[in-house]
């Protein structure tokens, strides 16, 4: 069967031509009298270089399973029934169900090839999954017409597994065909994740399924802190196969695919070209590349042309294209410089290295002038592992003709062993890849720069995967600095960022129109704020302010809408109010050091002083008792220590200094609350069917509304003298009882009225001051960068100061109840004067101790190494006990 390896004796060429050619006409190949022929299906594309590289590697592994010592006497043996598809679905489907069911091989219908596609010309990734499950299967239903017919032929001579096809296609229209006859189907397509093992349990994947990829791509994108991509995708079921995945993996780094563009594989160049210049005017400058390299050539060529090879941008290629690589020719490499792509890690074995030698020779030899065959890529190790995995789980099951497809199933489901792609294992029907290779194009090569594994993330070196990150990439460019990513600037203009027309609260924003210069002036704690992170950003960035008097919700639409850059208003941030005088940390300090001191104290006198001494209830007993009697003085123990007054005279004035705070606390806040309005809360205002003032306007309306309040109890102001004099009249004279608004608002008003008002009730947290962009903008990271840098928080600070004025200058009535508040920070210096106390006065204790009784501790000491550890224990106890 098939051809003899290096290890058995070559046959002429002549007859290496005739086998050849029986194995194409007829599939058969005359197997030893003895051996029992296991037919399995062999359907490529053998038109195609890489269909009949696929078919010398599924030759060579039989004949080096059988040419093995440990296989050569095999009573059951895998022969190869080959059909070539020639590239096409149909004929695909054709060739698998001759090879399993001639009676079906009429049964299946021709497609109408020019009916349109349900999927629009850019697809997006919300239609994908649709578009990808609707496309490939009109014909699966025709066949489940036929299937009750197709179920009652049955033929003796036909195949009992398939080994291909190569492409997403074709593998995805001959799936359903294992389901109707039993017969497993081991794809060497990388299909998506479409064809679970639920519906299609005969589909095996011995490739790994093309979504296995989005778990590096999302980490490559993380590392560089890249949060917006465009990926761009063959129009194919392997194109699409990814982008679900990749989609979702990626919301888990905070990074989105902001477009995806699906690109027929015959795709013209004058489309192409406008493709790719429409894409040069965005500001994304991040690229992911998933399809077959000789479409991926295409797109880089017309992409190199565009001066899109160039510094900035960044092109991210899946493993189709780094499969390729070795076999990329040098006018392709010139069109990928600077390009990351990845491909599954194979180790460089010996075993590796001789199937490398000898498939160069035989396929040299099996196609007449080809030359310069180049190393055989990653997918042609998986096509000999698939065919050695056939043979194994026929040999260790001991397969015959007529084994069942489920047991020739669960077979080859539990057969595992290192192939020479890595360990060849099936979970679920699903080839199991353990490590990525990542590797970056340079002159007229590629480069390894990194590995990846799901548990250790990307790291440098394979045999030391601590080292984490990639070693230094060669951008498009020939720049060694990571891109940006994205580009403000694509437009040519400046940003243009929206500014609301509002008055009344000129501190926050305000937007000031000149006749004279015939232009806007802005102003405010919002427009000094934005100019300070502008300049402080990592770059320089363009922008003017445009006003607007529409409501905040349109402005932002605006926003969504991407027909302004970013919007520059006024929002807030609240904080909660806090109802002890007390902090919590405080409170526990102070109790620690009440344990504290009465231990110490207790450990110095309860040798010498006998109201320390008693059971061990009571000695504890005095501890508690002694520390807190301390609290109100009443200690009633004479100390006989010196070094036990010390610390209890130390101790003695903390406690004098906390109680002292605490009540003149306590006396501020009650003093404090006293001189509160009798209105302190919604539910007051609610119960006393008060009017209620609010910003006209504003969101808070539709919350006071939730809240409770009727329509005509809400009074709308525009300004803070509007807010003063309807808080003078009353609710009873036309005026309002209190004025709700957001935080911000009510400190402008304090800042102006400063007497006779104050902020009270709860606070209810809403949010923060911001600034609004389109989603996923990439300069979102950026200006949180900005803001946490010192230089920007004490430009901040100088701007809040500038606008508000000083922050304590209405602290007695706006927020009394806080400044009485005592904390740690208050005592810290105390604390440790007693700290330091106690713990010098124990150690002082303890040496006194052990000098005293050093004759009686050297002879426990010897007693315990001579005799017994329970001498030691035993004047432990009597330590215990003086």
């Amino acid at each position: 069967m098939g051809w003899s390896s290096r290890l058995c004796s070559r046959p002429s060429s002549v007859a290496l031509a005739l086998l050849l050619l029986m194995s194409v006409l007829w599939g058969d190949v005359p197997l030893p009298a003895a051996a029992a022929s296991v037919r399995v299906g062999v359907v490529l594309d053998l038109t195609s270089d890489q269909g009949r590289k696929s078919l010398t590697c599924i030759s060579m592994a039989l004949d080096d399973f059988y040419g093995a010592a440990a296989h050569s006497n095999s009573s059951n043996r895998v022969v190869q029934r080959v059909r070539n598809s020639g590239g096409d679905v149909v004929i695909a489907a054709q060739a698998a169900a001759a090879v399993v069911r001639p009676e079906l091989h009429a049964a299946i219908p021709r497609p109408n090839l020019n009916a349109p596609s349900p999927c629009p010309p850019k697809s997006t990734a919300s239609c994908i999954g649709l578009c990808r499950v609707l496309t490939p299967f009109p014909y699966i239903r025709q066949w489940h017409s036929s299937r009750e017919k197709a179920d009652d032929l049955i033929r003796n001579d036909q195949a009992q597994a398939i080994i291909g096809p190569l492409t997403s296609a074709e593998a995805e229209y001959i799936a359903y065909l294992g389901n109707h006859t039993l017969t497993p189907i081991l794809s060497l397509a990388p299909v998506s994740t479409a064809l679970t093992p639920s519906l299609t349990p005969f589909f095996l994947h011995t490739e790994p399924i093309a979504s296995s990829q989005s778990k590096l791509i999302a980490a490559i994108l993380d590392m560089f802190t890249w949060r917006t991509a465009v990926f761009i995708y063959e129009d194919s079921p392997y194109g699409a196969s990814i982008l679900p995945e990749l989609v979702y993996t990626l919301q888990g780094y905070n990074t989105r695919i902001t477009d995806s563009l699906a690109l027929h594989i015959g795709v013209t160049d004058d489309y192409l070209d406008t493709v790719i210049y429409n894409l040069k005017e965005n500001s994304t400058r991040v690229f992911i590349v998933h399809m077959l390299p000789d479409l991926a050539a295409r797109v880089f060529h017309r992409a190199s042309v565009a001066d899109m090879m160039s510094d900035g941008y960044v092109w991210i290629a899946t493993a189709g294209i780094g499969n390729a690589v070795d076999s990329l020719g040098p006018n392709r490499f010139d069109d990928m410089q600077g390009v990351v792509t990845f491909r599954p890690y194979v180790q460089a074995t010996d075993r590796v290295i001789n199937f490398t030698v000898r498939f160069k020779e035989r396929f040299q030899m099996e196609n007449s002038g080809t030359r310069d065959v180049p190393n055989p890529s990653v997918p042609l190790l998986w096509a000999y592992d698939t065919a050695w995995s056939l043979a194994t789980a026929v040999n260790k099951y001991r397969v015959s003709s007529s084994t069942p497809g489920t047991a020739l199933l669960s077979a080859v489901l539990n057969t595992t062993f290192d192939g020479l792609a890595g360990r060849f294992r099936l979970v679920n029907g699903q080839l199991q890849l353990s490590t990525y290779e990542v590797i970056n194009i340079n002159g007229k090569g590629a480069r390894t720069v990194g590995f990846w594994t799901p548990e250790s993330g990307l790291f440098r070196n394979f045999k030391a995967n601590n080292v984490k990150g990639l070693k230094p990439i060669l951008w498009p460019g020939d720049i060694a600095i990571a891109p940006r990513g994205w580009d403000v600037f694509s437009t040519g203009r400046p940003l243009r960022i929206i500014v609301p027309s509002r008055s009344g609260f000129s501190q926050l924003v305000e937007a000031s129109y000149s006749s004279t210069t015939n232009t806007f002036t802005f102003t405010g704690y919002c427009i000094d704020v934005f100019d300070v992170l502008m300049k402080n950003m990592p770059y320089p960035v363009a922008y003017q302010y445009v006003t607007d008097n529409n409501h905040y919700d349109s402005l932002l639409n605006l926003v969504y809408e991407k027909e302004a850059d970013a919007m520059v208003g006024d929002t807030t941030i609240s904080t909660r109010r806090m109802d002890k005088p007390v902090t919590s940390t405080l409170w526990i300090t102070s109790l620690a050091f009440f344990f504290l001191t009465g231990f110490v104290v207790w450990a110095i006198e309860h040798r010498i002083n006998p109201e320390f001494r008693g059971t061990l209830g009571q000695q504890l007993g005095t501890i508690f008792y002694f520390a807190f009697s301390t609290l109100v003085f009443s200690h009633k123990e004479k100390l006989e220590s010196n070094l036990s007054r010390f610390v209890v005279t130390i101790w003695v004035f903390v406690v004098l200094i906390l109680t002292s705070s605490y009540t003149a606390s306590l006396t501020s806040m009650l003093t404090v609350q006293s001189l509160q309005p009798t209105v302190t809360s919604v539910q007051d205002l609610l119960r006393n069917g008060d009017h209620v003032g609010y910003q006209r306007g504003s969101i808070v309306k539709y919350w006071l509304e939730e809240m409770g309040f009727h329509k005509e109890d809400l009074l709308g102001y525009g300004t803070v003298q509007g807010y003063a004099e309807a808080l003078q009249r009353g609710s009873g004279n036309g005026g309002v009882s209190a004025i709700v608004d957001e935080v911000p608002y009510l400190k402008i008003f304090l800042s102006k009225y400063c007497e006779g008002y104050t902020m009270v009730g709860p606070t209810y947290r809403l949010g923060g001051f911001g600034f609004a962009f389109p989603i996923g903008s990439p300069m979102v990271h950026d200006i949180s960068q900005a803001i946490m840098m010192p230089a920007t928080q004490e430009e901040i600070a100088r701007i809040e100061r500038k606008w508000f004025g000083d922050p304590g200058a209405c602290e007695s009535n706006s927020d009394g109840i806080n400044s009485s508040r005592l904390s740690f920070s208050n005592f810290g210096g105390l604390f440790l004067i007693t700290g330091m106390t106690s713990g010098l006065a124990l150690l002082i204790s303890l040496s006194i101790f052990v000098y005293q009784e050093r004759e009686k501790f050297r002879v426990a000491v010897f007693r315990a190494w001579s005799i017994s550890l329970q001498r030691l224990h035993t004047w432990l106890e009597h330590l215990g006990s003086t």
